[in-house]
């Protein structure tokens, strides 16, 4: 069981990687900054992805991940969060 759950997380993982790199060659000529975004975002996809296993496996947990996530990411000092207040 756990197996297939770690294999399906890592087949959504590279799904969303080749979404991406497809997203940012089609956009990088005609809107560079919607290409740089979908870059910039990239990086936040594992943990969206693992936050949503945690929500449908497990979902006590799961709303408890994401609350804990959103008031870590939005906090003055999370350093590197784009979430973060600017200012």
């Amino acid at each position: 069981m756990r197996i297939g759950a770690l294999l399906a997380l890592a087949g959504v993982v590279a799904i969303a990687f080749v979404v991406r790199t497809v997203l940012v060659l089609a956009l990088h000529r005609r809107r560079p900054t919607a290409a740089a975004a979908v870059d910039r975002w990239w990086p936040w996809a594992p943990l969206v992805v693992v936050l949503a296993y945690l929500v449908f496996t497990v979902p006590v947990l799961g709303i408890l991940a994401v609350a804990a996530t959103g008031f870590g990411l939005t906090r003055a000092g999370a350093i590197g969060s784009p979430f973060r207040p600017r200012g």
